[in-house]
């Protein structure tokens, strides 16, 4: 305990991260980290005011996705996610020759899609986004993933972190 006091007074960076630094490896510092775990889920979410209606055909969905210049958007009713619903998902469902389909027949009784909770880091919405390929994700309710709390997006994202999406400039 004695010369961990003593050392810390003489060299308060650690002799790993100096070493690590004389190599060539820059590693996060402290202040590095802390800002990182700052950026959470709930600096990027948006209201889940608008999320597609179950009942809604498949070319509504499809014009609704093209205005908002995203791949990807939560189906939901009275704040129930029933899912995720993709471009690709929308492809399947313009092939079926009804055109009266409505987007929740495109989902299975208990659907697997990708989502996120309000207090987790960023970088695992960016994670969970680029896993799935999609640019727009459901933020849920720990108790309940059924629970539609907001929706966090991919320039929203990019913008916590400072950045501009050239894909979406607003």
């Amino acid at each position: 305990l004695i010369s961990f006091f003593v050392s810390y007074r003489l060299q308060r960076q650690p002799i790993y991260e100096a070493l690590a630094h004389q190599e060539g490896v820059h590693l996060p510092g402290e202040e590095a980290r802390e800002q990182l775990s700052r950026l959470q889920v709930h600096s990027a979410i948006r209201a889940a005011d608008e999320p597609l209606p179950p009942d809604a055909d498949v070319e509504t969905a499809a014009e609704a996705m093209r205005r908002r210049q995203l791949n990807a958007w939560p189906v939901a009713r009275d704040g129930r996610l029933l899912g995720l619903l993709t471009d690709e998902r929308l492809r399947e469902g313009e092939m079926v020759v009804d055109h009266d389909l409505a987007i929740g027949d495109l989902f299975e009784a208990e659907p697997e899609f990708p989502y996120v909770h309000i207090d987790q880091p960023l970088s695992i919405a960016l994670e969970r986004m680029g896993s799935a390929g999609v640019d727009a994700l459901p933020v849920v309710s720990r108790g309940d993933i059924r629970k539609l709390l907001g929706i966090v997006t991919l320039p929203e994202v990019l913008k916590a972190y400072g950045l501009q999406s050239t894909r979406n400039p607003k």
